[in-house]
């Protein structure tokens, strides 16, 4: 599945915040989009989720190939001594700016809390040629803890006219900071490029055109994300 020639870096947006980058990772990236194309009507919209789009959930062997293959890199870059379970699916975003939940048009975390000793690194392998698709910006909060979880639950549990009404952000895909969030870096979208990161960092897909948008793998921004929990380095 992964190329043992891949370009592995680290990309560093401030002393706290970070992206592994891995070039050329599969060495077949073209059956993905094989396997998108033939099981496209087994897609799904989760409704609530934070991914404005569809997923297929991928098998148990698919994900641990990821996780044994971001094993030794998570633990000298991503202080994961210890990988200990996960899940990966294939996504296309697919919502126009109009139907997006408040949760969808804001940056977001990956799990909003943790046990004690425990993190989480997450994963996206483009599997698309056009970059205008758009990769993954993050960002930091600029409020204090308090304000910024907040912010996030009102996200989550608002309406869309009450979310508008309230914080004045309006459907769109988050592009740039705004007075709760400042972005930090971004990570553009290359085919077959892998991306491990914090999932605790606030992230979001950079869609600055989601007229470009589709549900068919052949020409939408088809993607494989990992999620994967840790034990965390003890410093």
């Amino acid at each position: 599945m992964f190329n043992p020639q891949a370009k592995l870096q680290i990309i560093n947006f401030d002393d706290q915040h970070k992206c592994l980058v891995v070039d050329e990772a599969l060495l077949n990236p073209e059956l993905w989009v094989k396997q998108a194309i033939l099981y496209h009507d087994k897609f799904t919209n989760l409704p609530g989720n934070a991914y404005p789009g569809i997923e297929l959930r991928m098998s148990d062997d698919i994900t641990k190939s990821i996780m044994d293959f971001i094993r030794i890199p998570a633990k000298q870059y991503l202080n994961t001594r210890r990988i200990l379970e996960g899940y990966s699916r294939l996504s296309m975003v697919t919502k126009s700016p109009e139907q997006l939940l408040p949760c969808q048009r804001v940056c977001h975390r990956d799990r909003l809390t943790l046990i004690t000793g425990q993190n989480v690194i997450a994963s996206v392998l483009y599997l698309f040629k056009n970059p205008a698709l758009g990769g993954t910006h993050f960002f930091k909060p600029l409020k204090s803890k308090f304000v910024t979880d907040l912010f996030v639950q009102s996200s989550i549990m608002m309406s869309s006219e009450d979310f508008e009404q309230k914080f004045a952000i309006k459907p769109a895909y988050m592009t740039q900071s705004n007075e709760f969030f400042e972005l930090i870096g971004t990570i553009p979208a290359k085919w077959n490029r892998l991306i491990f990161y914090d999932g605790m960092q606030f992230h979001s897909g950079d869609i600055q055109y989601p007229e470009l948008m589709s549900s068919n793998p052949e020409l939408g921004r088809l993607t494989l994300n990992g999620f994967f929990t840790g034990r965390a380095t003890i410093d």
